[in-house]
This record gives C-alpha cells, sequence and structure tokens, in this order.
C-alpha cells in the first residue's frame, strides 16, 4: 500500500497548464516555430500567456504565438500562466536548432542477456568524426532511472555490480551515446541490455509468516524474480505473530544461520524457515469514532510507525479495530487530517479507545488533543477533555498493555551540528545553541573539527577547500599536519560551554570523503589535485598529537569520530576522472591518527560508515575501532534500519545510530520523501528503531541544523518536534523532568523574517519565526514544557538585525489556559519617543522596534483543580488598606485543601494574596 499527503493551499489556487508545446522542436536556421499552450485555472479567472524563447529575444504574449530562430545552437523555451494573482510556470522545452549529430552504438547489442559479474564492453561512433562522445550508463526501473556511470570517449567497460539495487521488478540498463558537435549540437541514442532470470523461493513452517529479502520484509510464499549471480541476505526474524500466536524461528532448510548470505546460481532456488508455536500473541484494539462529515480519514500511530488507516463509515459513532498488533506499547495517537478545505467542514470525534478490552476516554485529562477546542480559540494543543479534533492533530492516549515507558537512559541522545565551528555566527549564537541543548534533552552535539565541502559547498574549489576556511573568530586550521592553535582555542572554548552545561560532544577530526584518502569525494566533476588529502598516512599522527595536546583528557569530548560517508566504486564524469574513495586503503591513516590522540587522550574512537552494506562492515572488527557508527541512510525505513543495527551488534561492541534520516529534509532522490519530507513522525520511528535495536546512542539530524546555512534557518530548527520526540523515547539522561505544560504565544512581523528566543527561567527552549510581513494576523505558536521545575519567568527575545528595520509583535503568552498579555509585561526594545533600553512594565504596549525583551512574571504553574476569574471594579481590585473580598476567600480554599487557579489580565495584591490575578 501507499501513504500519500495532500496539501491543501488556502485562497487564491494558481493555474494548472495543459499544454506547452513546440512545433517543430528542431531544425535548420533559420527555424520558425509555432509555440501552443493552455491551462485551466480553478478559480476561472481570466489568464494571460508569455513565453521566453531561451534566446534572449523578447518574451511573447498569447496562449499560440510564433517565434524565429536565426542562430544555430540550443534552446530552452518556457510558457508562464497567470490569473494575475499567481503564476505557474512550465517545464523547459528543447528546441534545437542546426543539424543534429546522428551517434550509432556497435555494443552492447539490444537485448542483450546480462549476469552480476559480467563486463559489458561497450563501443560506438557519431556521423561527424569531430564530435564528443560522452556514454551514460543507468539502471532502469520501470519508468524511472538510477545514475551509474559517464565516460566520455568512444568505448569502455562496465561490470555488472553483484549488490545494491535488487533486480525482481522490471529492472534493466541503458547505455545512452550522446555526440556533440562545436555548435553544442546534440543527438542520443540508447540501447537495452536485459537481466538473466531465475526464481528466488521463499517459504515457512506455518506459511503465512515474513522472513526478510535484503532487509524487505516479504509475507510467505512468495516467488523473487532475481538476477544469477547476484548477492541477497536473507533473514528469519526471531519471532512474529500470526493468526493470534507467536512464531519462534527454529532451523532454515539448507540449515544455515538465521541470517545468511546467498549467490543465485543459474537455476530456480528455494529456502524454507521452520518456525515453533510458543503460545498467543498480540493486542486488540478498538477506536470507537464518527465525523462531522461522514468520509474523515483517521490514522492509528504506535510506537511512532503508521499501523492502520481508515476512512470512516459514517457520521455515527462506528468502531475501528486492529487485531493481533504483535509489540508491547504505553502509548497511542489517534490522528486526524483535516481535508476540508473549500468544501465541507470535516471534524473527527474520537469517543474513546479499547485496548484488550480496557476504555480509554477521550475525556480523562491525560489525554493530549493537538487540534481542539479549548473554549475560546480552535486548533489548540492540550488536555481539554474533548471528544473533537477540528485541524491536522491527534489524540495521544496513555495505555496499559502490561509494559511501562522506557526508563531514563536507555540510549544517549546526540545532536548533529556538523558545521558549527565554522559557520556559527558569533559566541552568543553558539551558546544560545548548546542552552537548546540542554533543556530540550540532548545528551550532547556532533561536530566536525575541520569543514568538509564538496562540490558546490567548496570553500575555495580545492579538494579538502575547509582547510583555509575562517571560522567566526577569523581563524582556520589550516595544514593539518601543524595546526592552528587559535582555531583549536576556539573548538576548545565550544568544549568548554558544553561541559558548564553538562553535555558532551562527539569531535570528528575529518571527514572522511572530503579529508582524507587520495582522491575527491566520489560524484564531483574535479581534478584530483593536489594528489595526497588533507589528512593521510604521513600527517595523521601529527594532526592527532596536536589534538591530543589541544583537548586531551577533556570532559566533554565522549567520542572521536572518525570515517563519514564513504562510497565505494569507480566512476568517470565528463573528460575528468574521478574517484570513489577505496576506503579500506584509508585504515592507517585512522590507525595513526588514533596512535597521536592516544599521547593525550583516551576517549572512545568510533567509526563512521558510509551508507552502504559494503562500508557497514568495513573496520568492525578491527581492535582500534572501539564503537560502531552506523550510517543507515537518510532513506531507510524504520524496520530496515532496526535489522541494520542488529546485524552490526554481532561485533560485540557499542552500535551508535550515527545517521538516519534528517528532520525536514525531503531528498531528490529518495522516493518515500521526495515529495513527503521527513518529519516528527518519522523521527520517532527511526528512534524506536534504536530503541528496539539495543543501541547504545542515536545522533539525530535536523537539514537546516546540521547545513548552518544561513543564523536565520539554523536558529529556527531549534524548536524541532521530531527531536522532542526522538528525546522522549531515548529517555534521555540529562532530561529536566516529565512535567507536560503546554505554552503558546501570538507574533506577527514587520520585514517577513523576524526570529525570537523564548527562555525560560532563563533557559532558552528554542527559537520561532519568521511569522509574516507586514504585521499579518498573529500565528500562534505551541511548545510543552517538559521540566519539573517550576516556570518563574518567560522571555521572548528580540534581536533587531537591521537589515532592513525589523519590528516584531507579541500578543500575548498562554500558559497552561492562563493568559499574560505584552502590555503589562516587563519591556525592553519598545518605542516610547525612541527606543526603551531600560526595563519598563504597563506600557500598553506590544510591538518590539529595537533589540528587546518582553518578560511575563509567570510563577509556579501546576494542573488546577478548578479556575476562578474574579470580575468588577474597585471592590474586587481592592486597595492597601482593604484585603478585598479576594483575600478571604482564597484562604477559605486554601485552608480546605483546594488546588486552585486565579485568572485575569490584572494583578493587583492587598493583604498579601498569593494569587493576585482578576479581571476589573
Amino acid at each position: 500500500g501507499y501513504i500519500r499527503r495532500i496539501q491543501y493551499l488556502d485562497g487564491n489556487q494558481p493555474p494548472a497548464i495543459t499544454q506547452a508545446d513546440a512545433t517543430p522542436s528542431g531544425g535548420d536556421a533559420p527555424l520558425q516555430v509555432t509555440f501552443t499552450g493552455a491551462a485551466d485555472d480553478p478559480e476561472n479567472d481570466p489568464l494571460t500567456y508569455e513565453w521566453d524563447f531561451g534566446d534572449g529575444s523578447p518574451t511573447a504574449t498569447g496562449a499560440s504565438v510564433v517565434h524565429t530562430y536565426n542562430a544555430v545552437g540550443t534552446y530552452q523555451a518556457r510558457l508562464s500562466v497567470s490569473d494575475l494573482t499567481r503564476t505557474t510556470l512550465s517545464d523547459p522545452i528543447d528546441i534545437s536548432v542546426g543539424t543534429i549529430p546522428i551517434p550509432t552504438i556497435a555494443e552492447p547489442i539490444d537485448g542483450t542477456l546480462f549476469r552480476a559479474g559480467d563486463v559489458i564492453n561497450f563501443s560506438g561512433s557519431s556521423d561527424d568524426p569531430t564530435d564528443t562522445l560522452e556514454w551514460n550508463i543507468e539502471l532502469g526501473h520501470d519508468v524511472h532511472f538510477h545514475p551509474r556511470q559517464v565516460t566520455s570517449g568512444s568505448s569502455g567497460t562496465y561490470e555488472i555490480p553483484s549488490s545494491d539495487h535488487p533486480f525482481n521488478e522490471h529492472t534493466f540498463f541503458r547505455f545512452t551515446l550522446t555526440a556533440t558537435d562545436g555548435d553544442g549540437l546534440s543527438g542520443s541514442t540508447s540501447v537495452q541490455i536485459d537481466p538473466d532470470k531465475v526464481n528466488l523461493s521463499l517459504t515457512t513452517n506455518p506459511p503465512g509468516l515474513e522472513v526478510l529479502w535484503d532487509g524487505i520484509a516479504v509475507e510467505t510464499p512468495a516467488v523473487i524474480p532475481t538476477l544469477i549471480g547476484f548477492q541477497h541476505t536473507i533473514t528469519a526474524p526471531s519471532q512474529q505473530p500470526l493468526s493470534g500466536r507467536l512464531y519462534q524461528f527454529d532451523v532454515w532448510s539448507h540449515g544455515g544461520p538465521a541470517e545468511f548470505v546467498t549467490i543465485i546460481p543459474n537455476q530456480d532456488v528455494a529456502y524454507n524457515a521452520d518456525y515453533l508455536d510458543v503460545g498467543a500473541a498480540g493486542h486488540t484494539i478498538e477506536i470507537h469514532a464518527g465525523g462531522q462529515q461522514g468520509d474523515e480519514e483517521m490514522q492509528l500511530w504506535i510506537n511512532g510507525s503508521l499501523v492502520e488507516l481508515w476512512t470512516l463509515t459514517g457520521t455515527a459513532l462506528d468502531v475501528y479495530t486492529v487485531t493481533d498488533y504483535p509489540d508491547p506499547f504505553a502509548s497511542l495517537q489517534v490522528k486526524f487530517t483535516n481535508n476540508g478545505g473549500s468544501g465541507p467542514d470535516r471534524n473527527l470525534r474520537v469517543d474513546k479507545v479499547v485496548v484488550d478490552g480496557v476504555d480509554y476516554q477521550t475525556e480523562d485529562p491525560s489525554v493530549l488533543g493537538t487540534a481542539v477546542f479549548d473554549g475560546s480559540s480552535y486548533c489548540v494543543s492540550g488536555n481539554y477533555q474533548t471528544e473533537w479534533l477540528y485541524c491536522n492533530g491527534y489524540f495521544e492516549f496513555q495505555v496499559d498493555t502490561g509494559v511501562v515507558d522506557p526508563p531514563a537512559g536507555n540510549f544517549d541522545m546526540w545532536d548533529t551540528c556538523w558545521r558549527c565551528i565554522t559557520r556559527g555566527t558569533d559566541d552568543a549564537e553558539l551558546l544560545t545553541y548548546l542552552d537548546y541543548l540542554e533543556s530540550a534533552g540532548f545528551d550532547g552535539t556532533w561536530i566536525w573539527v575541520v569543514p568538509a565541502y564538496w562540490g558546490q559547498d567548496d570553500f575555495d574549489g580545492s579538494w579538502g577547500g575547509g582547510v583555509a576556511e575562517p571560522n567566526w573568530r577569523g581563524n582556520a586550521i589550516g595544514d593539518l599536519g601543524s595546526p592552528g592553535s587559535a582555531y583549536l582555542n576556539d573548538v576548545a572554548w565550544f568544549l568548554d560551554r558544553a561541559d558548564e552545561r553538562g553535555l558532551k560532544v562527539g569531535l570528528v577530526p575529518a571527514w572522511g570523503s572530503a579529508l582524507v584518502g587520495t582522491q575527491p569525494r566520489a560524484g564531483e566533476a574535479r581534478a584530483a589535485s593536489p594528489a595526497e588529502a588533507p589528512l593521510n598516512e604521513a600527517n595523521a599522527f601529527s594532526y592527532g598529537q596536536a589534538m591530543a595536546v589541544a583537548f586531551g583528557g577533556h570532559p566533554a569530548i565522549e567520542y572521536w569520530v572518525f570515517g563519514g560517508d564513504w562510497a565505494y566504486d569507480v566512476t568517470e564524469q565528463g573528460s575528468t576522472t574521478v574517484y570513489w574513495q577505496d576506503e579500506n586503503a584509508t585504515e592507517q591513516t585512522w590507525i595513526n591518527l588514533k596512535n597521536g590522540i592516544r599521547t593525550g587522550d583516551a576517549s572512545t574512537v568510533t567509526y563512521h560508515t558510509g551508507p552502504y552494506d559494503y562500508s557497514r562492515s568495513l573496520f568492525s572488527d578491527r581492535p582500534w575501532n572501539e564503537a560502531l557508527s552506523i550510517h543507515t541512510s537518510h532513506c531507510t525505513d524504520p524496520q530496515d534500519a532496526e535489522n541494520m543495527l542488529l546485524a552490526a551488534a554481532s561485533f560485540g561492541k557499542p552500535i551508535i545510530s550515527a545517521e538516519m534520516r534528517y528532520e525536514t529534509w525531503a531528498p531528490s532522490w529518495c522516493p518515500m520523501h521526495a515529495n513527503d519530507p521527513i518529519d516528527e513522525f518519522d523521527v520517532e520511528a527511526d528512534a524506536y528503531a534504536v530503541l528496539n535495536s539495543g543501541a547504545a546512542a542515536f545522533v539525530y539530524g535536523h537539514q537546516d541544523r546540521w547545513r548552518y546555512d544561513s543564523s536565520s534557518s539554523f536558529l529556527s530548527s531549534l524548536n524541532s518536534p521530531g527531536a522532542a520526540r526522538a528525546i522522549a523515547v531515548a529517555g534521555s539522561s540529562n532530561s529536566c523532568g516529565s512535567n507536560s505544560i503546554p505554552i503558546s504565544f501570538a507574533a506577527s512581523g514587520f520585514q517577513g523574517d523576524e526570529i525570537v528566543t523564548l527562555k525560560i527561567n532563563d533557559v532558552t527552549q528554542g527559537t520561532f519565526g519568521p511569522f509574516g510581513a507586514g504585521w499579518p494576523t498573529p500565528q500562534v505558536q505551541n511548545l510543552t514544557y517538559t521540566c519539573d521545575d517550576p516556570i518563574d519567568t518567560i522571555r521572548i527575545e528580540f534581536d533587531d538585525l537591521n537589515n532592513p528595520d525589523q519590528n516584531v509583535e507579541i500578543d500575548s503568552v498562554i500558559v497552561d489556559g492562563v493568559v499574560f498579555e505584552s502590555e503589562v509585561a516587563e519591556a525592553v526594545g519598545i518605542s516610547i519617543g525612541g527606543c526603551i533600553t531600560s526595563p519598563v512594565t504597563n506600557h500598553g504596549q506590544e510591538r518590539m522596534y529595537c533589540d528587546g525583551y518582553f518578560e511575563y512574571q509567570i510563577g509556579p504553574v501546576a494542573p488546577s483543580d478548578f479556575t476562578l476569574m474574579f470580575v468588577g471594579n474597585s471592590i474586587t481590585e481592592g486597595t492597601d488598606g482593604d484585603n478585598a473580598y479576594r483575600g478571604p476567600f482564597e484562604t477559605s480554599l486554601t485552608n480546605a485543601g483546594y488546588s486552585f487557579d486565579f485568572i485575569g489580565t490584572r494583578q493587583t495584591s492587598p493583604g498579601g494574596i498569593a494569587d493576585p490575578h482578576h479581571e476589573g
């Protein structure tokens, strides 16, 4: 099945281009081309058409236009269609003017069969011997292609791989020869070669159980067409449920271990796994739900993974059931996506859930709702004892299936901030980051000592250019054989500040694929000069020694992280040969580096693998590699990632899940996330994979944080919901408690790029923004305070960068339902005849125009038995000599043992009233 995300766009919808054609698309100069376009508009607004011909000539308007190309060359024309509010751009339309070269492929012959390990010869020519020839070899999979090799010249060879991408579906290799003449005109031709396949049969006793085929779960019996000579890893899970029974693996038919590797012979092959019935299994879950329209969609999530999706059967309450859920769990979520749009209003009602016959009512105060009505506002978060979800959100139920939440410290929780040391703007920004790590509950962070750049990110365009990049203090590390002391002192400053906050650091001396070995990283069309990398066998020991002198024995250092993002292949691009690193050849460099570090520091050395099977097991058995940091890839589902971590555990060393799916990223090369960015639930599911695997640590990543592309994107990443969910799964030992107090505030901006920082009791909780330009309707920002310490103050800080003039408006702060207005908060940076630089209160303003803050006096916030608002004039407020009726009433409630909360926007306390809130 598939999970699809449908995006709702509010307001005017853009036009949809249905046609953008050119006739003819090629020919001799002068070439007259007729362009024809068509589009639809959802609101039936009048449309305008504009054509850009790509040759520098003026644009033309109209649904159909004629244009003449006079010069030989290739061009890209594009159509833009506008409804005067929104504009849509077509895909490029390729136009070729001149005589197109005609290439011919001599070999391989179209339709040739191949097997794993075969070496395929390719050769060809063009009708003009002076044309430049380029080969592009791609692995075809249905209708999409994976690039495999690009090379120049008339001939070459390609070896069919024996692992990596499987051949069970419609797969083939396409060899494309492109000839390009002196005018830049190109012509291409292709041939296809096909796999020589046999059948791999997988069965179990009893039938219907699952086995893993290269980490992919398949239900038995299964027949998988596969390539002769290809290598597959087959795994029988140790236990799994079926029809209410639990089965335990016993033996494979060929006598092999639970997980084994097979090389496919030139005939059909079959394996059967026998299982033993070890008793009853599985949980039954019922959701009693209905909807506003009756066609709402509802999802059940457990342990960070989607279990089931339903479309409701009607508006009345009905029962939606999952049976035989195999794993223990302590909570579940019922999620709703409001797809009302401009159509009917859709809302989801959840009456209760029933787990193994036990009722859990939605109105129970323990149930968290993230899109509910709090009595005055819709789509807020909190424990509001309601059955309805009105927006995108969920109900989270705490349930008892015979297990408890994981105890604190199941695994360590690390952040990834590779580029902090060089791309941090100043001391204050890095301190804000470390404050966030401490308050959020991270155990520490992993950072690069040396900037690692490649491709478009190269600092100076050279192999290992990052060694010359200055950090935020203007210092660069320079030659790794004799690194700059000022730069190392800056790294030590970061370590000192981390240690002050009880945080640990994983130091990466040099990112392997960018800075170690003999050639640049794979895939970058860049000359291999100089031949020796910045870190190599000759200077690794002295570099390690220098770091031992600078950081040896530092209490913040937990790991020295070697390796990093390896690949293992050889390819060519254009006329320049570039090599994917031979990772195995770098071992002596790492040994020398460790020996240098060991002259002054004994912290654990771990090897960070690349996201490839070859790399994940490399060096795992070496004594110098003390812990295994496994890169499971940024496009691996949680079950496959868990299996990778379990496989690494066989070496008997601590396992670290070093790189998984990075929150907010939508990698274009990953089918499941190219159009569905990695979100907090994906991160939570990865965290459960780490938990289930028994790994010692999870290194979390946020796409805007590790890259550090800009100060604003970096700071805004600090309020990441996925990190909070992963930390909850980890039970991080650095967490400050298990309280749960909802906090929100409403903000808007002037320029549209304003950022604010929220602190509780002077500890940074996260950054928020931007909020839109031109003072739009204030946007509600939400967070949950999870420390057991009471909240005394909340401060929202604003840094006016004056580039251009920035201003921000904070309407109020709401803590557990209690409103605290900005107009009476302590403030700096508001304007009263100019920007105020000294704190003032009761100023009646909501906007900050300069560097400043609003600070709200909160006092301890705790759940209340009931809430009261006193309303009235002077008799309600009281005076210094008059206790007012609030005083005796408060005393009576306290003496009676009640927990209560007085609310209101005003605060006076005649006669020493402990809770001074009222409305008058």
